[in-house]
């Protein structure tokens, strides 16, 4: 079985190169997300267009700036 390595893909980066299909949300929206909020998360793995999907913030750590949340759909990868 073939490990997968997989990568965050930034979406400030997209959102710069796509600006109009490819939209983020504010710092003020990031910065007021709170738990059970859902943020959609993208994924990319070497030769594969990726993964957009859904995850439900369970933890908040503003003092080292992670967000930890669950997965909340069916994934193909």
């Amino acid at each position: 079985m073939k490990a997968l390595k997989l990568n965050l893909v930034n979406a400030f980066k997209l959102s710069v190169l796509h600006p109009d299909t490819f939209e983020v949300p504010s710092f003020e929206e990031i910065t007021s997300l709170q738990v059970d909020d859902f943020v959609k998360v993208c994924l990319e793995e070497e030769d594969t267009n990726g993964e957009r999907f859904w995850c439900q913030v369970k933890k908040i750590d503003p003092a080292n700036r992670l967000i930890q949340a669950e997965v909340n759909n069916n994934l193909v990868f």
